[in-house]
């Protein structure tokens, strides 16, 4: 299920290759640029505007390749978000399952997965491709000897400059940063203390204050100190030394005799970009452990709203609604037991007892929302189970809009005519119509029952209503 992407139209998938394709012919063709370009301004034999024209046009058309290609990945990951939010929506039974924060779970983890997971592969694509062309481009500038050279001496030199030197400096980041929370969260607790220190010996939580504020001070002295040197390290190596590495490198790695200048900036751009893809390769690869993490994160959450959703209850079919649970239970606690009675189509049938008998928890039984419910129900046709907790909700299933600013008593005869449009061949209603008085229940259910002749109704209430063809104590049941 959460690697369901056969649903994604092919067709994306096919214009995120082609914006790819595009991106990197242009950095190809802008390679073949620059050598025109500076043999111009050596010979002054061509027209200058010209070629930066050329230039203009080349990255207008990449940089619009690369909106596009960051358009059809949203795209790509919206689909594929919406097909697995779609097939897990279809399975979840609320409360059957027992889930920590499940509107993050099911909203912001497939959210992240997915797009994460898409630009993690299109870059991964992009970058793999440009590293390849260009390592290409190089050895056919250079002899091959002197093309393995370069490329030696600049992916170990990137690698150097990203992942040991950005290693060091995210790790002093990170161990400050997190002193510099501990000792904020010390502050306001030990600030709050003062404030409720309404018995004496405050002055022993105002030196704990002033201690605090000198260990941020010393741990912010120890932050920079570390951060600018590691930071100029990285400033020095990366952008000072990294700026003449590709003219020191040709000078000491290549044989090839004297080269015109078109051809040394061409060899330029060529390191400089494999610098850039490796730069950008190497993040890929470390994010793709960011990305099974996130993938085992909602692989689990998905195995919970699968997990155990089964019950115990047996649902037959039969002509009248018949219904068995030898106990009804609710937190451990013992409510009801032995309930073992049935009822005929157009009949009605008021099940009454007081506040905490097990009313709306046998509405649950009956409606198969509760884990490890035992007991066998059996009946043919629709049934629709109500409480005041889901009026609202049946409602919207039936004028696919949310009705807002309706007083209890309007909700409910909302709900009864769309239980008439709805014509369902059994109903059981917890708390029918409460808060109105025993007319306007009496007329609220002449209402329903003269226009669904041959519902079956079941109505759970705390008073034994008359109107019902005959009414049965739950106190028997206990």
């Amino acid at each position: 299920m959460l690697l369901n992407y056969k649903k994604i139209p092919i067709y994306l998938i096919l214009l995120n290759l082609l914006s790819i394709s595009i991106i990197v012919y242009i950095s190809f063709v802008i390679n073949g640029w620059y050598s025109s370009f500076y043999s111009v301004l050596a010979t002054r034999n061509a027209d200058l505007l010209y070629l930066i024209f050329i230039f203009v046009a080349y990255n207008a058309i990449s940089h619009i390749s690369m909106s596009i290609k960051e358009f059809i990945e949203c795209s790509i990951a919206i689909k594929w978000r919406k097909n697995i939010t779609y097939n897990l929506v279809e399975k979840i039974k609320p409360s059957l399952i027992d889930i920590a924060n499940p509107d993050q779970r099911l909203c912001e983890d497939t959210e992240e997965f997915t797009s994460y997971t898409v630009r993690l592969i299109s870059d991964l694509i992009l970058n793999a491709i440009s590293l390849i062309i260009f390592i290409v481009i190089l050895f056919r500038v250079t002899s091959f000897l002197s093309g393995i050279k370069l490329v030696f001496g600049m992916v170990s030199y990137t690698l150097f400059c990203n992942y040991i030197l950005s290693k060091y400096i995210k790790k002093y980041t990170l161990y400050y940063g997190e002193i510099d929370e501990v000792n904020e969260a010390n502050l306001r607790s030990d600030v709050y203390e003062l404030h409720q220190a309404k018995y004496g010996f405050s002055s022993a939580l105002k030196n704990v204050i002033y201690s605090i504020f000198n260990a941020l001070f010393l741990n912010k002295i120890r932050y920079f100190k570390y951060k600018s040197a590691l930071s100029f390290l990285q400033k020095f190596f990366d952008d000072n030394i990294g700026m003449i590495l590709p003219y020191f490198l040709m000078y000491y790695f290549t044989n090839d005799g004297a080269w015109d200048i078109g051809i040394i900036m061409q060899v330029v751009h060529c390191l400089v970009t494999i610098k850039f893809r490796m730069m950008f390769f190497s993040e890929n690869i470390q994010k793709i452990s960011v990305m099974k993490i996130g993938y085992i994160r909602l692989k689990q959450y998905i195995h919970n709203v699968l997990a155990n959703q089964s019950t115990n209850l047996q649902c037959d079919k039969s002509l009248n609604l018949q219904l068995k649970f030898e106990k009804i239970i609710a937190e451990d606690k013992l409510l009801l037991k032995n309930i073992k009675f049935s009822i005929e189509k157009g009949e009605s049938v008021c099940l009454y007892g007081e506040s905490g008998i097990g009313k709306t928890t046998l509405l649950r039984y009956i409606n198969n929302s509760i884990k490890n419910a035992k007991g066998q129900i059996s009946y043919d046709g629709t049934m629709r189970c109500l409480c005041l907790q889901n009026l609202q909700n049946y409602i919207l299933l039936m004028r696919k809009n949310k009705v807002e600013y309706l007083s209890q008593g309007e909700l409910q005869q909302e709900c009864i005519s769309c239980l008439i449009t709805d014509k369902p061949d059994w109903i059981v209603w917890d708390e029918f119509c409460l808060g109105l008085s025993q007319q306007s229940k009496e007329k609220a259910f002449n209402r329903l029952k003269s226009c669904l002749i041959n519902t079956g109704l079941i109505i759970l209430s705390q008073d034994k209503l008359d109107f019902c063809d005959k009414s049965i104590a739950l106190e028997r049941f206990k």
